[in-house]
């Protein structure tokens, strides 16, 4: 176990602070006065009110040839890795962590599963998010067990007054096209969107192959190739409800399904040396629901309570079929994997003219069932496994001397099935200096968790691979402190962290044909993070920011494969509209990476790298004919060859084209 005790007194210190004052003064529910709590703004969440968040919403012109990965990747902290070109696996990861330590969710719904790996990105439809909150820091107090490194939290749309209609179609490089459809109407207590997503892209793409191998031995490959099997089609259907049938009553059903059928191209020696004499045939078909239903009663018992209850569902199915692999025998694996989680929640409220207390308790049943299946006789199968979590989450949001001072102690209990009990402490602060009200200094302290995958504890043993029964569970301290101005024409922070890990999982060799996961050494991961975001006139816009990362484990001092030390993203968009029906504006972004570990020996670096992108857009407004959009997005213009992990390049020079039509009873003018 970690030391969690050198948290423990503070966190319980500060709790006998709060309520030792709210017995001095007490607030009892027949003295209570109206509370108002002010929106967090755009760079705030209201679930972790001190966290330091990154709030984007890419539906802005410069983000409509984006996926869903490479928005995310333009903020602090954040290190993107990506397999291949367009709907190929993708991950992130947040302040050094690995991708299995960052939870992922989607209107409640957590998409993290017990199957293993990190949250694929390329499944996530961007057109129908309304916005995205990247949390960094430690989230397992406030979102459960994976959150070590951070909580990205998507919120999507929902419909607008009266009846809209949308068309944006996307046709660019490597035969891509995307085609989006969507229709949302609301009346006066309801209101329902449905929106459709239909991708496909050849994905073939000529690229500079490396000439060494994992340990840094020559392969002589050296020269342009082109990368083959890249294809994909995809669907996304997303359909969202809510109503209010009754004052103070609300409900919201929404529900994604997303599939999608692709090839699997595999390391480029797969390409560049074995090839066609083993021919590329390894497929992925996956197929993912996520739906979530939740009934709200608000400003019950003197308009002090509101009290939420729901239930959420994320099942997935995929089916991965290789007939001739580059190593050993044919596979044909198909997984099952399905998680339920009821939850009631009760917000209460207390004031008085001293102080207010925003407590949050709530109460999940999680079941996830994991099963798998072949096609092959007598293959090596995980077979079904099962978890139950019981969870409690406890947090106080205590505000004082008229909301300067905020103090946030919060809790969680974990219960799983399969592992012992554990407990998340978490404290924080958020504190707006007396006359100072556009700076506001933060800080939190918390205990974080990851239990191990199903694929971790019990992949069968294939000679070569194999899961690890005897695992233990990830554990980690987190701690960061800052602070965050924000005035209307320039907003900015900047921050330190540092994330104490314990009991880091990694897939290791343990023998000369053996790769099995382990715990392995502790791992200290630190650094600074400043972004800026200044409004010129609201002409000229510009978003920057800067991260300095040291990941590594204690005991050898060696980098984490895949953390960057420096990190930097840059962007200047210019907006005008040319008098009341047109408008537009021109953009270009600037991110730069340094070099990379790709092995835990620190052996091997990917180069550093700096990569330009540029694009325009040009909007017309009538009312009579709807709203009309052309946008243009350049990828890569350096033409640079680019490698997120050992084995996967990626495309180089990319170019896009979006053209969309928008109609409706309620339009925003450009």
């Amino acid at each position: 176990m970690l030391k969690k005790f050198r948290i423990v007194p503070a966190y319980f210190a500060i709790t006998v602070f709060v309520y030792g004052f709210s017995f001095v003064f007490p607030a009892f529910a027949a003295d209570l006065g109206e509370i108002i709590v002010e929106d967090r703004g755009d760079e705030g969440s209201n679930k972790a009110p001190s966290s330091f968040t990154t709030v984007i919403r890419p539906s802005k012109e410069e983000s409509e040839n984006k996926s869903l990965t490479e928005i995310v990747s333009q903020t602090p902290s954040i290190v993107a890795k990506s397999l291949g070109g367009p709907g190929q696996y993708s991950t992130v990861t947040i302040r050094g962590s690995s991708a299995e330590q960052v939870t992922v969710y989607i209107d409640g719904v957590k998409l993290n599963t017990e199957s293993g790996a990190g949250v694929d990105f390329s499944t996530i439809n961007v057109d129908s998010i309304e916005k995205i909150e990247i949390i960094r820091g430690g989230g397992t107090a406030e979102f459960g067990p994976d959150a070590i490194g951070g909580v990205i939290n998507i919120i999507t749309k929902k419909a607008k007054k009266g009846t809209e209609a949308e068309i944006k179609e996307t046709f660019g490089s490597f035969i891509t096209f995307k085609s989006n459809e969507s229709v949302s109407h609301r009346w006066e207590k309801s209101g329902i969107l449905f929106s459709h997503t239909h991708s496909q892209s050849k994905g073939d793409f000529s690229f500079k192959a490396s000439n060494v191998d994992l340990t840094g031995k020559s392969i002589n490959t050296g020269g342009t190739f082109k990368r083959i099997h890249n294809s994909f089609i995809s669907e996304d259907a997303f359909l969202k409800f809510d109503s209010n049938p009754a004052e103070n009553i609300w409900l919201v059903f929404s529900n994604d399904f997303f599939f999608t059928d692709r090839d699997i191209p595999g390391v480029e020696e797969e390409t560049t040396l074995l090839y066609p004499t083993n021919p590329l045939e390894a497929k992925e078909k996956l197929f993912r629901n996520a739906s979530s239903f939740q009934l709200g009663f608000d400003n019950v018992i003197e308009s002090h309570l509101n009290i939420k209850l729901g239930v959420t569902n994320n099942l997935n199915v995929d089916h991965f079929t290789d007939p001739s692999p580059a190593v050993g025998g044919p596979i044909d694996t198909k997984t099952f994997y399905d998680s339920v989680d009821p939850f009631l929640l009760f917000e209460p409220t207390f004031s008085n003219k001293w102080a207010a207390n925003l407590i949050i308790l709530r109460y999940d049943f999680k079941y996830d069932t994991y099963n798998d299946s072949s096609g092959i006789q007598n293959a090596q199968l995980i077979g079904k496994k099962t978890r139950k979590t019981n969870s409690l989450f406890f947090q106080d949001e205590v505000l004082l001397f008229s909301d300067k001072l905020s103090l946030i102690p919060a809790v969680r209990y974990e219960d799983a099935s399969d592992f012992p009990d554990d407990v998340s402490l978490k404290i924080g602060a958020a504190f707006r200096p007396a006359g100072y009200r556009y700076i506001t200094f933060k800080g939190n302290v918390e205990t974080s968790f990851r239990y191990p995958s199903f694929y971790e504890l019990y992949f069968p043993d294939q000679g070569y691979l194999r899961g690890n029964p005897n695992l233990n569970k990830e554990e980690a301290v987190n701690y960061d402190i800052g602070l965050a101005i924000n005035f209307s024409f320039i907003k900015g922070e900047v921050s330190y962290f540092r994330n104490d890990i314990k009991n880091s999982i990694i897939w290791v060799p343990i023998s000369a044909f053996t790769i099995q996961p382990v715990n392995t050494l502790d791992v200290l991961s630190q650094g600074v993070e400043t972004a800026i975001k200044v409004n010129l006139f609201k002409l000229a816009y510009i978003d920057a920011n800067y991260t300095y990362l040291s990941a590594r484990y204690k005991g050898s001092n060696l980098q984490l494969p895949g953390r960057p030390s420096h990190t930097a993203n840059g962007k200047l968009t210019l907006s005008h509209n040319f008098g009341e029906h047109f408008g537009g504006g021109i953009f270009t972004e600037l991110q730069y990476m340094s070099s990379l570990p790709v092995n835990a020996q620190n052996t091997l670096f990917l180069a550093s790298r700096t990569t330009l992108g540029a694009g325009f857009n040009i909007r017309s407004y009538f009312k009579k004919w709807g709203t009309y959009t052309l946008s243009f997005d350049a990828k890569d213009l350096t033409n640079i060859q680019i490698y997120d992990a050992r084995g996967f390049p990626l495309p180089r020079r990319s170019y896009f084209v979006t053209l969309s039509g928008k109609w409706g009873n309620e339009r925003e003018k450009i």
